[in-house]
């Protein structure tokens, strides 16, 4: 489906071997490796560039055990993610090293069960998680002087 700025979202789907199906299809037993049930995401995303987006298809389509976790929530917080540490991309191939050792299910579960006290999206929350997971010293101080609070 092409959108106003020409990304086309199948270009990058059929290029990395995604089946992008219809929702009302999706179900628990339904879920196999790179099928996706959730275009409007997939075009929400795009909206960044198709490279963007293959991006963020590659890091769970081609990492450890990763391949069935093309579910919105999943796809939103690594886009967020790319998009709040552009650094993560220029890392290459180590990226992809980080995510073989993300279990991307166990994380969306933990931030389902975090869910049930904090109101946030899911997304949101996995997002959260995946930065701490990223922050380094070598990026500076998670929060800039002008936030801490004087004791």
């Amino acid at each position: 489906m092409s959108k106003p700025g020409g990304h086309n979202v199948y270009n990058v789907t059929r290029a990395l071997g995604v089946k992008v199906l219809d929702a009302s299809l999706h179900s628990p037993t339904s879920v196999r490796p790179k099928h996706c049930f959730c275009m409007p995401t997939l075009q929400k995303v795009v909206r960044n560039g198709e490279d963007h987006l293959t991006i963020v298809l590659r890091l769970i389509v081609e990492t450890k055990d990763n391949a069935t976790e093309l579910m919105a929530a999943t796809i939103t917080a690594i886009s967020e993610l790319l998009l709040a540490m552009p650094w993560l991309v220029k890392r290459g191939f180590d990226l992809f090293d980080d995510f073989d050792r993300i279990d991307l299910g166990a994380l969306r579960r933990r931030a389902k069960a975090i869910r049930r006290t904090n109101k946030q999206e899911i997304w949101a929350i996995m997002f959260n998680l995946l930065c701490d997971h990223f922050h380094s010293e070598e990026q500076g101080e998670m929060f800039p002087e002008h936030w801490r609070r004087v004791a």
